[in-house]
């Protein structure tokens, strides 16, 4: 009976087959994957399916008793198919049954239904639709008010962010897809919701906040956005004493506030905003996150600290103290304390009241003047004269030399020369074009007080030193 479905048990002298299963005949098959199933027959080892199409006949034997429409060569959507189907029994092929005839549905992609009605993580999220087979190309449809754009594309997933004209945050976007195959383009399917995320917002890193830095150079960083494309940032800095509002745009996320117009100030606490900018727009700021800077405390640099210097006039150099207008340096021996205070960041101890001693260690401490106020001195240190005397030959006591402190340098340096030749000291700076920048004439006991390099652009610089007959070439660097 062509009309019903049978299970058929195998008997002695019937003749066996099977037939579609009559759900599917002439019924529409939703995909080229939809098993097609047959009646079965007991003791079958496999079923036969004859499949025309149009004038051609194609047999596809199987173990199970169903076949799908993509194991026909040559298959496509919206072809119309007929079969029957014979059981296989002990190696026999039996008789075809019934004939039904049965179509491929033509598919209309859609939108993947767990990304429907939902808010995307990320602007860039990639929005996926079903996979039509055969399809070449997708085209997405994408609706914000009575504004409609496309996309196409040769893969079954986009980004709105790839839109002409780009997407807005916190915004509703109705998506659907339309798909290329057998040479033309599909129905759209049906259309789904997708929002985009709150606008994107970062801030500097907790673990800073409400502290006081090491130092003005600390770098502080913005918090990462994962999955977000940022062009830039933007640090808003607020002074809190003087309420002033700088900005520093930077590729980078993160920043120091020696960065700022005028460099930070020491002592003060500034409130920092930073805001991203993403598809060539800046966004909102985050919150605020309040750091204070150290008290400008320096001391004597560290490469002096317990050594023998090479010359009692060898000038003592503190680390420098960006808008320090003068510096105090407090030497210690024995029971006598000794005040000088310098303009620049360097002294010699001859020049202390009462002169200096040589085969003698001094202990120093240096403070900044800055504002107008001695700060804190910094933590001592130790340094020796060592046996030389100024009454013997420059040659057999200590070879000319000079040496830049501190280098690299940020805002000035010094030279440290060691001599003991009376002679004046000629000092000569070119930028790396060979541009003379400075010359300077100084004598030997004011050498050491002598401050280069405020107004120098960042860049490498090459010094030339020249006492009598000997001359030092030295290379700077400014940050």
């Amino acid at each position: 009976n062509c009309n019903t479905n049978e299970t058929a048990t195998l008997a002695v002298g019937c003749t066996l087959s099977s037939k579609l299963v009559s759900g599917f005949c002439g019924s529409a098959v939703s995909s080229e994957f939809t098993q097609v199933y047959a009646n079965t027959v007991s003791g079958a080892s496999s079923y036969t399916f004859r499949v025309i199409k149009g004038a051609s006949t194609q047999y596809i034997t199987n173990a199970t008793p169903y076949f799908t429409i993509n194991q026909v060569t040559g298959w496509a959507y919206g072809d119309a198919y007929t079969v029957d189907v014979a059981p296989v029994i002990g190696g026999v092929t039996y008789n075809y049954g019934c004939s039904c005839s049965l179509t491929l549905n033509t598919p209309a992609p859609s939108i993947q239904s767990t990304q429907c009605g939902t808010t995307l993580a990320s602007i860039d999220t990639r929005i996926y639709c079903s996979n039509i087979t055969t399809a070449s190309a997708y085209r997405f449809k994408v609706i914000n008010g009575g504004t409609t754009r496309t996309i196409d594309t040769s893969t079954n997933n986009f980004q709105l962010s790839q839109l002409a004209g780009g997407v807005t945050y916190s915004t509703a976007y109705s998506v659907s897809v339309s798909a290329f195959y057998n040479g033309a383009w599909s129905a759209y399917g049906s259309a789904c919701t997708i929002t985009t995320p709150n606008v994107p917002t970062t801030k500097i890193n907790a673990s800073v906040c409400g502290t006081t830095l090491t130092s003005v150079w600390t770098t502080l960083y913005a918090g990462q956005l994962p999955g977000v494309t940022i062009a830039g940032y933007r640090y808003e800095v607020t002074d809190t004493n003087t309420s002033t509002i700088y900005t520093v745009d930077s590729s980078t996320s993160n920043f120091n506030l020696m960065q700022i117009s005028g460099g930070a100030r020491y002592a003060t606490t500034y409130s920092i905003r930073v805001a991203v900018s993403i598809s060539g727009t800046w966004q909102v700021y985050g919150t605020s996150c309040n750091v204070t800077t150290p008290d400008p405390v320096t001391k004597v640099v560290p490469s002096q600290c317990g050594t023998t210097l090479g010359s009692i006039w060898t000038p003592v150099f503190a680390n420098s103290i960006s808008g320090a207008t003068g510096y105090s340096f407090e030497v210690t021996n024995g029971g006598s304390i000794r005040t000088i205070v310098r303009n620049t960041n360097s002294f010699q101890l001859p020049l202390l009241s009462g002169g200096a001693a040589l085969n003698t260690t001094y202990s120093i401490r240096v403070a900044a003047i800055y504002n107008g106020t001695l700060q804190p001195y910094g933590a001592a240190c130790t340094v020796s004269t060592g046996s030389a005397r100024l009454s013997e030959s420059v040659s057999t006591i200590v070879a000319f030399n000079a040496q830049v402190f501190p280098n690299p340098f940020e805002s000035n340096f010094g030279l440290s020369i060691d001599t003991q030749s009376p002679e004046t000291i000629s000092v000569q700076v070119f930028d790396m074009l060979g541009k003379q920048v400075d010359a300077r004439s100084v004598s030997a006991q004011e050498i050491g007080s002598v401050s280069l390099g405020e107004n120098y652009p960042s860049g490498v610089y090459q010094i030339i030193v020249t006492q009598g007959d000997n001359t030092k070439v030295l290379r700077a660097i400014k940050r």
